[in-house]
């Protein structure tokens, strides 16, 4: 994970930081929460889809509780890149589907 995070921030090579973010989003940890905005902001469309299902992942996996995901899930709904918008909608539903489930 971290080497990944280091790759993302220190290569110059958009392949490289665009693999290790796809990378990350499989094994990821709740430690990765933090570094998700930075994939959010960074200029590179698939960077953000991908960052995006980081937070995807850690919520599904149970890594994470959905409160600790409040703040990136609104920056997410309201992104310019549509494909994190669209997975954004797509988790707010999950979440949905999940609490009615477990209630």
């Amino acid at each position: 994970m971290v080497y990944c995070n280091e790759l993302f921030h220190t290569s110059e090579d958009i392949d490289i930081r665009r693999s290790a973010i796809e990378l990350l989003r499989v094994v990821a940890d709740k430690r990765a929460l933090p570094w998700i905005k930075s994939f959010l902001d960074d200029p590179d469309n698939e960077i953000q889809g991908w960052g995006v299902g980081i937070l995807d992942q850690l919520l599904f996996s149970g890594h994470i509780e959905p409160d600790e995901a409040v703040t990136l899930l609104a920056l997410a709904e309201q992104h310019p890149n549509n494909e994190v918008r669209e997975t954004a909608a797509f988790i707010k539903e999950y979440l949905s589907i999940r609490e009615q489930l477990n209630a």
